[in-house]
């Protein structure tokens, strides 16, 4: 039974696959309604080069789209509102700088705030 389900899923996602090479409306609807969740910002901007290859964006375009997407679907409003305070001099590698920079603080603070707590249960 485990077999059929696995198979099954299998063959969806290859169908799936295929549909967005074969149909590039059907890729930037994937491409689009991509958000980060619980990724990391480098996974987040990964999948969402993965998914503009089937786009068929010539490469301005498709850096644009990519930095849009981060804007859009970034799960921090934080970043968002960051990302959306440059307006028009937001650049695609400072989309990524801003999300990536932002996400690192948060783990320095979140490493610093454990260090501290467990500085004071040793006192």
């Amino acid at each position: 039974m485990i077999g059929r389900n696995y198979n099954s899923t299998t063959d969806g996602l290859q169908t799936m696959s295929r549909q967005s090479k074969l149909n590039p409306i059907f890729a930037r609807l994937k491409f689009n309604s991509c958000v980060q969740g619980a990724q990391p910002v480098e996974q987040f901007i990964t999948q969402l080069r993965v998914l503009a290859k089937d786009c068929n964006y010539s490469i301005g375009v498709k850096n644009e789209m990519i930095r849009d997407c981060v804007v859009f679907g970034t799960s921090s409003k934080k970043v968002r509102e960051k990302l959306i305070t440059k307006g028009e001099k937001l650049t695609f590698y400072k989309a990524i700088q801003i999300a990536q920079s932002y996400e690192y603080s948060q783990e320095q603070l979140k490493t610093m705030s454990t260090s501290k707590t467990q500085q004071q249960f040793t006192k």
